[in-house]
């Protein structure tokens, strides 16, 4: 099994785990550039006890030549920064591709997973998201597209709840809207549910899709379903996904919302191999 890099631009950007955004520039990448280009060009002592004792003078000194330095050569720092994000990425598209291997039937095989579209599909489209996320539910309008012009594939659902303590709790009231044989009733009302998310709104929702709702209420208390969403997280982590919505399709990732295009050729070049 071997990754497919998908050469589109997402237009729309996947929401990640708060703290590690890009404005547009990821902050934690600019520093270790800025950080390695200022070790180059500083005077380094073999020793630690040898370090020069710099004077208040000669460190304004330092810090004028440093600030001339990046703003005579912001080309400089910006090669550094796209170098470090190519090999970050193509580090984490290694790895990728070696847990997905690792992690197959975890991703695929899981019985308590929600599946909709054809149970015995020859393409399985997992997917990674979040109640609370707006570019899930932006993505959600393609998947349903996919699914209804694509009779043969397989989709299962992993929520990882990462954005908000409701979203934690829609995670169990999806789930327990499954044992009751009404994921994907549910899932599509939430999906298009405007507006906060509360346990009362689940509750709405879950009546609205026809779901006995105290067995709902008590069902979402279930130990089991917080263990598996709980296991949901873990298996992102484990695999490299660190914000949603992400889609794995058989070998390939597509993380953010690429839009209906570059998921059905996802989905073809899978059905070729």
């Amino acid at each position: 099994m071997s990754l497919i890099k998908i050469n589109i631009k997402t237009k729309i950007p996947a929401t990640v785990v708060p703290n590690e955004s890009e404005f547009p520039v990821n902050r934690k990448i600019l520093s270790v550039a800025i950080a390695a280009l200022l070790v180059s060009v500083a005077p380094v002592s073999a020793h630690a006890a040898d370090a020069p004792v710099f004077t208040e003078a000669q460190k304004k000194q330092l810090d004028t030549m440093f600030h001339d330095y990046i703003m005579n050569n912001p080309k400089t720092i910006m090669d550094s920064v796209e170098k470090f994000r190519t090999e970050q990425q193509a580090s984490e598209e290694k790895n990728f591709d070696v847990k997905v291997k690792e992690k197959s039937d975890e991703l695929y095989k899981k019985a308590a997973d929600p599946v909709a579209g054809d149970k015995t599909g020859d393409v399985t489209l997992v997917e990674f998201f979040d109640y609370n996320c707006g570019y899930c539910k932006h993505a959600f309008k393609d998947l349903k597209t996919l699914m209804e012009t694509d009779k043969k594939l397989r989709v299962v659902f992993k929520d990882i709840p990462i954005l908000s303590e409701t979203s934690f709790t829609a995670a169990q009231y999806a789930l327990a809207a499954n044992k009751q044989g009404k994921y994907w009733e549910f899932h599509t009302a939430m999906m298009e549910h405007n507006g906060p998310i509360s346990e009362e709104s689940l509750q709405a929702v879950g009546k609205s899709v026809g779901l006995d709702v105290e067995k709902l209420k008590k069902d979402s208390k279930d130990p089991e379903i917080r263990a598996q969403i709980e296991s949901n997280l873990a298996l992102s982590r484990d695999i490299g996904v660190n914000g949603t919505p992400a889609f794995v399709i058989n070998d390939t990732v597509l993380r953010g919302a690429y839009g209906l295009e570059a998921m059905q050729k996802a989905v073809a070049d899978s059905r070729k191999k």
